[in-house]
């Protein structure tokens, strides 16, 4: 039971730490050698936000 309660805080923060990015980002005009990943996100071909992080980070040459 405690492991499940820790596990739902860990969730729950990293979605605040995406729902915070987001807008953080919102207003921000769009990178056209970046905008790609954006609408392959859009458009379903990149499935999660996880997976459009990754294309920004090989983009950039960003190793996490």
């Amino acid at each position: 039971m405690k492991n499940s309660k820790l596990d739902e805080i860990r969730k729950r923060k990293e979605i605040h730490a995406q729902t915070q990015a987001i807008f953080a980002v919102d207003n921000l005009h769009p990178n056209p050698d970046t905008q790609y990943i954006f609408d392959a996100y859009n458009n379903g071909e990149i499935k999660s936000i996880d997976a459009a992080i990754k294309a920004l980070d090989k983009h950039y040459g960003i190793k996490r």
